[in-house]
């Protein structure tokens, strides 16, 4: 689940190398307090008693992609 669209996060190259590989409830605040792009306003929503599991990756994932696939649509040369 580490590569897929429900765990997508944007984050300047200084926060992204700081937090890599931190827990989720370090991350969440410093995502949600210094990011202001739409993406990342999910974390606005949550918690640190929050979990960041498997299936809450799925559910954001659920919402995302429609959302990537209306911003991104394939070219209409494939089928």
């Amino acid at each position: 689940m580490l590569h897929c669209i429900g765990n997508l996060t944007l984050a300047t190259p200084g926060y992204n190398s700081t937090l890599s590989n931190c827990a989720f409830a370090e991350k969440r605040p410093e995502i949600a307090a210094n990011s202001s792009l739409m993406l990342n306003s999910y974390f606005q929503l949550l918690t640190d008693q929050d979990v960041w599991d498997e299936a809450v990756l799925q559910k954001r994932a659920q919402g995302l992609l429609p959302l990537a696939i209306q911003l991104w649509p394939r070219p209409a040369s494939i089928p």
